[in-house]
């Protein structure tokens, strides 16, 4: 008989808690691994690791063990459990290099501290392993400053970064160089459709634009038969997981590969010499010849790259630092309201700036603080990238003076390796997301169809 599911009659909120109790008491989390091939040979190159509840539990499947947790508030302890689960049953079948290891982290516990004992076992995965942390876009939007610095974090520990689903949301592809990922996974929406919508296209050209410069690998999810191998493969993916190759299970005599898959570090975002904190001014400047201007050629500049950047629709992102509140006032809200609607990102910086218009993420800054004599415009997209990165003269007049008699000293540059450090510098600086009356929506003529009818997940 089989024991009732967490929605059931059978299972109240005491029974599934305390189900859930067992099971992180008793360190019951399992993994499965799905195969992860080359599509040119079908050698396996690498496993995902999915989680699993006991298999006579009411927790058994991941909707209902994440379900679980989350509505009793221990999703971080779980998502621990699930990576020491993962590492531990590739090490004890054997696992090793070349052999790559997928594992995934929920977004909304990101930085939650590791339980006490579970870092020894990640030190152990990391002299035997080749781990890869699969993240997704809703990390980025609503905790970038948080999900940056991990993303540093796992390079820094010798493990590589996959930025999964992309395709689902449109943000996934916008936010491509910011996170950086050695591997992008497309999501079965976009694998398994014969026809190739202009949304479709939008996705493919942007991953392919992104793997082309990145030297990332692109690895197709939801393959489940030879149309959908093709289909793979005709939107650039070189390797692939799903049904097709193997269903989640246990792993045993994990195999050697012949032709291992070979993760290319993404380079580090040039710097110039600048400091890893610099912001996008210092970062601009290295390597530019600056430009003396009155406030109203910035001004003039900065209209142009927003209107650039609107052009770029659900794909593309805005930052602005405009020094202190002030100087952000009702017209100029609107407008950058307005842009948030079609943008993925919307940023706002400034002293003082702490509410700005539904949609736009705030950056608050000090008054000491460097940015807050640098005025900012950065728009990024998977084929474009612009920056304004302008900074007021000392020996001018005063700064409540107008703007045409305010000077600048700014650069323009449409380096994309500039231009993302920049973006990288100011996006550290936003606040958490706080709820919205909508997300962002992409635009008509660009609308996310849904999933194929029956789909599911590779990993399911």
């Amino acid at each position: 008989m089989n024991p009732p599911s967490v929605g059931s009659p059978g299972a109240t909120d005491d029974s599934v808690r305390q189900e859930l109790d067992r099971v992180l008491r008793d360190c019951l989390v399992r993994s499965v691994y799905q195969p992860i091939v080359r599509l040119a040979t079908g050698e396996t190159v690498a496993y995902e690791a999915l989680a699993r509840g006991p298999e006579d539990s009411p927790l058994a499947t991941p909707d209902a063990l994440f379900g679980a947790a989350r509505r009793f508030g221990r999703l971080a302890e779980l998502d621990w459990a699930c990576r020491v689960a993962a590492v531990e049953g590739a090490l004890g079948a054997g696992f090793e290099r070349p052999l790559v290891l997928f594992v995934n982290v929920e977004p909304e516990v990101l930085t939650a501290e590791a339980p006490l004992g579970f870092l020894e076992v990640l030190d152990r995965a990391r002299e035997r392993l080749q781990v890869v942390i699969e993240l997704t876009e809703r990390a980025l939007t609503a905790r970038p400053a948080e999900l940056l610095r991990l993303v540093d974090e796992v390079r820094r520990y010798g493990w590589w970064v996959a930025l999964d689903d992309l395709g689902v949301d449109p943000r996934s592809v916008a936010l491509l160089d910011l996170v950086r990922p050695e591997v992008v996974k497309l999501d079965l929406a976009v694998t398994q459709q014969r026809i190739c919508s202009p949304w479709h296209a939008a996705v493919v050209c942007g991953a392919m634009a992104y793997a082309e410069r990145s030297g990332a690998v692109l690895l197709a999810e939801g393959v489940e038969t030879e149309e959908h191998v093709r289909l793979a493969q005709a939107r650039g993916a070189a390797f692939a997981q799903g049904w097709h190759f193997g269903r989640p299970g246990p792993l045993t005599a994990p195999p050697r590969p012949r032709a291992p898959l070979r993760l290319r570090r993404y380079r580090s975002v040039r710097r110039h010499g600048a400091s890893a904190q610099a912001g996008p001014f210092a970062l601009a400047s290295e390597g530019h010849a600056l430009v003396e201007a009155p406030g109203s050629v910035v001004y003039g500049i900065s209209r142009f790259l927003e209107q650039e950047a609107a052009s770029l629709g659900p794909f593309g992102l805005l930052l602005a630092n405009f020094q202190r509140t002030e100087r952000f006032p009702e017209a100029v809200r609107s407008h950058y309201g307005r842009l948030a609607r079609d943008l993925s990102l919307v940023g706002a910086l400034g002293v003082g700036l702490a509410d700005p218009p539904t949609g736009v993420r705030a950056g608050p800054l000090a008054a000491e603080d460097p940015l807050a004599r640098e005025w900012t415009v950065c728009a990024l997209g998977p084929q474009y990238a612009a920056l304004l990165a302008a900074r007021e003269r000392g020996d001018g007049p005063p700064k409540d003076a107008p703007l045409a008699q305010r000077t600048f000293d700014y650069v323009l540059t449409f380096d994309r390796d500039v231009v993302t450090a920049a973006a990288s510098a100011l996006a550290q600086r936003l606040l958490e997301e706080t709820p919205a009356p909508h997300d962002p929506e992409p635009a008509a003529s660009l609308t996310a169809p849904p999933r194929p009818s029956g789909s599911r997940p590779g990993g399911s």
